[in-house]
């Protein structure tokens, strides 16, 4: 079976860090990056099948590179979860979501069950199943 890879965006190395151990422990491969011009260039080079992404990044907001993400071919085909502990409430989900084109919103700290199942619900809808990514299709 071919595993999922998912990019963490993240400033922070112990979060960094904490999301690379968790999604590796459910069979994820993780890619790193630490600043949101470092993402974005990270996404193209490596296409991966889903992001997860902070929202307070230095050099680039995570609500800009989400919006920047979306405007690729490739970016719209990506699941792209936001993530924050500062932003939090509906207010902030509504803009993620649907003024920056993020597939979901989940605020810090977060239930790792609940991670993993929103990472396999959105890979299952964007249609990069394992059979998928196997078969070629």
């Amino acid at each position: 079976m071919t595993s999922f890879t998912i990019l963490v965006i993240h400033y922070d190395p112990r979060s960094q860090e904490k999301h690379r151990q968790v999604l590796e422990e459910n069979g994820f491969k993780v890619l790193l990056a630490k600043d949101g011009a470092t993402g974005m260039a990270t996404f193209l080079e490596h296409e991966p099948d889903l992001i997860l992404l902070e929202a307070m990044l230095p050099k680039v907001h995570g609500f800009e590179v989400c919006a920047d993400l979306k405007k690729t071919t490739l970016g719209r085909k990506t699941p792209v979860i936001v993530m924050s502990s500062i932003y939090k409430g509906r207010r902030y989900r509504h803009e993620a979501m649907h003024t920056h084109g993020a597939d979901d919103f989940l605020e810090m700290p977060m239930d790792t069950v609940k991670l993993v199942a929103t990472l396999n619900k959105l890979l299952d809808r964007s249609g990069r199943l394992a059979s998928d990514v196997e078969t070629g299709s």
